[in-house]
């Protein structure tokens, strides 16, 4: 079995760590989590960027995200991206 977590998910759990409380916390421990898995489960586990790109650690925690300035670009979140990265995973 193999489990791909897009970058964005960590760049948006990362920001949900500021938030003193159980929300962070839950934040924190999630991506401790997700970064000793990649180490030790590369081969099952593994954190995909936008461009496709499969990242063996946490050490990059973010990517730039052109969110654009097409007015088709403006209503794009980040679970759009999200969605992107699976979906050209799932092309692959």
């Amino acid at each position: 079995m193999e489990i791909i977590i897009p970058l964005p998910v960590i760049m948006e759990l990362d920001g949900l760590t500021a938030p003193e409380g159980q929300l962070g916390m839950a934040a924190k421990q999630a991506t401790h989590c997700i970064g000793e898995h990649a180490k030790t489960h590369g081969l099952s586990l593994k954190v995909q960027t936008i461009r496709g790109n499969y990242l063996t650690n946490l050490g990059v925690r973010r990517e730039n995200i052109d969110f654009g300035s097409d007015s088709a670009d403006m209503d794009k979140s980040m679970d759009d991206f999200i969605l992107r990265t699976a979906i050209a995973h799932k092309e692959q």
